[in-house]
């Protein structure tokens, strides 16, 4: 996912690559969550350019909304890019972050891409059981039920 925040004079969102209307929907949850919590100012007058890139891959699912929530605040702020990172889980309207299906899957997909920090919706704890040690070993498993629990562990400590 790439995210690009520019100053305009409106707030608006523009979203680019092959994507169903969950990735839309997920999108519009985390706008709608952004917009009420403390990062609400840094939005105001904002374009937020969201590209899901191979857009020859249809994307869809509700796993994204987690990644896109930390990607916009992660530009709102003016950090660098979480290279080392992996998110998923969907979010709800109060923040809430949801279990998603395909841990394992996505846990080995990170492991292949050398991402060793993977932040994962508390009560997906239980798919960890079917990951073989190996790969368990050279991850850190970072779970979570609130999206400003990571706000906290990644720009706040």
């Amino acid at each position: 996912i790439e995210i690009l925040i520019e100053q305009s004079g409106k707030q608006n969102i523009s979203c680019t690559g092959n994507v169903g209307y969950l990735i839309r929907d997920s999108i519009n949850t985390v706008m709608n969550v952004i917009g009420h919590s403390d990062y609400s100012q840094e939005l105001e007058n904002t374009l937020v350019n969201i590209n899901l890139p191979q857009s020859s891959v249809f994307k869809d699912g509700p796993s994204a909304g987690l990644a896109i929530l930390v990607g916009i605040i992660n530009q709102l702020l003016g950090h660098s890019d979480l290279v080392n990172h992996a998110f998923t889980g969907e979010i709800s309207l109060s923040g809430k972050i949801l279990p998603v299906g395909g841990i394992p899957e996505k846990v080995f997909g990170a492991y292949m891409h050398g991402i060793s920090n993977i932040f994962l919706p508390s009560e997906n704890h239980f798919d960890l059981s079917s990951i073989p040690n190996t790969i368990k070993e050279s991850m850190n498993f970072h779970f979570v039920s609130h999206y400003e629990e990571i706000v906290e562990q990644l720009w706040t400590n």
